[in-house]
């Protein structure tokens, strides 16, 4: 909040004072700011404050999440591909671009969130450059999996609520170890609890 106040008074005073200085000077730039935190929700929680947020959002430019862009338009996830291959290797080219992009689409589940956005694109692009696969090593908390049903009425042992969480957690990142690290239990574990919820 202290350096909220600070940035406020240089934007609304147009003056500043340098670190280690006691010389005002002229402030003549312009401010662009950039944030994938919820503007609305810290303003409500008192984490923002409005009196800047006013000084800021004269042009407000909304990005949309890889996931969005890529329902809009399923062509997009190609284009990106296509771009992002460019840093990964020099000398890519439009048939290398498609056999990857085909990779990416096997890689992920069906209408994947990508909550990690190009970013964890790029990534996924590297992975399958260097291993020709991909894992998700992270869980992914928009997307509802089916099967985490857990019935008190039926069992309510902690062994089968374990067993349905390995099963839910797995079917969310596809990976053991995903699941392991998450709940702290050994690969072996792990796989045991979600081969034996498949058997079920």
């Amino acid at each position: 909040m202290a350096t909220q106040v600070k940035l406020l008074n240089v934007i609304q005073d147009r003056e500043f004072c340098p670190v280690g200085s006691h010389e005002t000077e002229r402030f003549s730039g312009r401010v662009i700011s950039a944030t994938n935190r919820d503007i609305g929700g810290l303003r409500k929680q008192g984490s923002f404050r409005d009196d800047l947020y006013y000084r800021l959002c004269s042009d407000v430019i909304i990005v949309p999440s890889l996931r969005q862009r890529v329902q809009e338009n399923p062509d997009e996830l190609l284009t990106l591909v296509k771009t992002l291959i460019a840093r990964v290797i020099s000398n890519s080219d439009e048939d290398l671009a498609i056999r990857i992009h085909r990779r990416v689409k096997n890689a992920v589940p069906k209408n994947y969130s990508w909550p990690g956005n190009v970013r964890e694109l790029e990534q996924c692009i590297r992975s399958i450059c260097l291993t020709g696969s991909y894992t998700i090593n992270h869980v992914d908390k928009t997307k509802t999996p089916q099967g985490f049903v857990f019935d008190m009425d039926k069992d309510s042992s902690a062994q089968h609520l374990l067993q349905t969480y390995c099963g839910y957690l797995y079917q969310q990142s596809n990976s053991y170890e995903a699941v392991a690290r998450i709940t702290r239990l050994d690969r072996r574990t792990v796989k045991k609890y979600i081969l034996g919820n498949d058997a079920t």
